[in-house]
């Protein structure tokens, strides 16, 4: 009889052990995953490092933004986009003062050349990092739709999965869409606004004002993220591959990037300066209460195991 009992109760603390096990290798996988979204968002902040030196170049002293803002004004257009946007432009002084202030005009002539040479550069750095914006939201879009055409409605047609685990597996996708959908829009209105009037640079594109319009979707990135552990473990199940599942978490970490390099390029005395960096800080800020809580989960999941297996081979109650 005491056989049977011990054998019980070894079988019992087999299962326990595998139960155990099974989890902490869950949480190894959840972990992995970490990682490699980790590795990722530093592999493309590598990729966009040289851009980001490039804008450094750029950066003025003082006396340099003044020089710019006698240059360029508050709304940073040179004196010949001003004079296209029928702005007014001040002339010099008629006359001529002796060969002093010839020589003095003809430094100043450079020193405006020099000075519009920095203001057409770093306009080109910031057009091309607006239209980068635009171009990877749209791509972003596109990955978004593959997720629910080649993912989800298949597998609800199918009755591969219940609408419990198609919740699990698929979070909430759809309302990540709308954002997209909305966002991608004004971004293009805006874009073609402003080349509709004029702005080739799209000087007058505030794509930080835009971004805070949708802060609300940064509460929807970090839903999806906290329920990707469980998401790809139930893909690994049904040995599904889940590459398409990680764009919304790239996404998020990509908007930092993006919108930090955007700053770069652009002056303290842009109207959407503040906006860029209201608007980097709370791509910032939610990132690291998505990894807070992320680590959090894995140790109340891991805990909750431990204690269960403990509970099984008689060591707490």
């Amino acid at each position: 009889m005491k056989s049977i009992e011990e054998n019980i109760e070894l079988k019992q603390t087999r299962q326990a052990v595998s139960e155990l096990m099974e989890s902490l290798e869950k949480q190894k996988q959840a972990n992995n995953l970490l990682k490699k979204y980790l590795l990722q968002e530093r592999q493309e902040k590598a990729q966009l490092v040289q851009m980001l030196e490039e804008a450094k170049e750029n950066s003025w002293t003082i006396i340099e933004e003044q020089s710019y803002l006698e240059h360029c004004g508050e709304d940073g257009f040179s004196g010949n986009e001003r004079k296209s946007r029928k702005v007014g432009h001040m002339l010099p002084a008629q006359g001529w003062s002796g060969p002093a202030a010839s020589a003095r005009g003809l430094e100043a002539s450079s020193a405006e050349k020099d000075t519009c040479k920095r203001c057409a550069k770093l306009h080109v750095e910031r057009k091309e990092a607006i239209m980068e914006f635009l171009n990877s939201e749209s791509r972003y879009g596109e990955d978004l739709r593959i997720i629910m055409e080649e993912f989800y409605c298949p597998m609800k047609t199918t009755g591969q999965l219940t609408n419990k685990e198609l919740a699990v597996v698929f979070s909430n996708v759809q309302e990540l869409i709308g954002f997209n959908e909305m966002f991608t829009k004004r971004l293009q209105e805006s874009i073609d606004q402003a080349i509709n009037q004029g702005d080739e640079n799209l000087l007058t594109v505030r794509i930080g004002e835009l971004f805070l319009e949708f802060a609300n979707m940064l509460l929807a990135f970090q839903t999806y993220f906290l329920q990707q552990s469980s998401s790809v473990n139930m893909l690994n199940t049904l040995e599904k591959k889940n590459e398409p599942m990680r764009a919304p978490v790239q996404r998020v970490t990509r908007y930092a990037l993006l919108l930090n390099l955007i700053s770069k390029t652009t002056t303290e005395c842009h109207q959407d300066y503040a906006h860029l960096q209201h608007a980097k800080s709370c791509v910032e800020s939610h990132l690291e209460k998505m990894d807070t809580q992320s680590k959090k989960d894995t140790t109340k999941k891991f805990l909750s195991s431990y204690t269960s297996f403990l509970r099984r081979i008689g060591l707490v109650k």
